[in-house]
């Protein structure tokens, strides 16, 4: 009598051979960016993602134009907390939470998060934890 092998039993994938996508939160991003000024938000949550290292922050902006609130999902950084405001634009303070261009960055600010591309999804970022952090340097 022969064995099955492993293979063959994950082509029947059965419960333990698929991925558990059932509790996840969402996909985490950054919103695109505000050319001329910034964009304040408030962390209304932070939670826990399954299947992720780092925690999650809902941060809750009002809409340029409209009468209407936009809610996302960011990759919390260490030091983040609900109620905390978090600027998004090109002229912004550097702080815990803000989001800027790399370009206006001072070199040998210690960043986290950062995308390769405007508006990249979690597949093409360089840190997704919140433990990946690394400096800014010259090329």
């Amino acid at each position: 009598m022969g064995r099955v092998i492993r293979a063959q039993r994950k082509g029947a994938a059965g419960s333990v051979f698929k991925a558990h996508t059932h509790h996840r939160k969402g996909p985490a991003r950054f919103r695109s960016l505000e050319r001329n000024g910034y964009l304040r938000g408030v962390v209304s949550d932070i939670v826990h993602d399954p299947g992720r290292c780092a925690p999650l922050a809902r941060v809750t902006f009002r809409h340029p134009s409209r009468y209407k609130l936009q809610k996302e999902l960011f990759v919390a950084a260490e030091g983040m907390y609900s109620g905390q405001y978090v600027y998004c634009g090109k002229k912004v303070n550097l702080m815990v939470g803000n989001v800027l261009p790399l370009r206006s960055i001072p070199e040998g600010a210690v960043v986290c998060n950062v995308e390769h591309k405007r508006s990249a999804s979690l597949s093409i970022w360089l840190g997704g934890t919140k433990h990946k952090i690394g400096t800014v340097t010259p090329k």
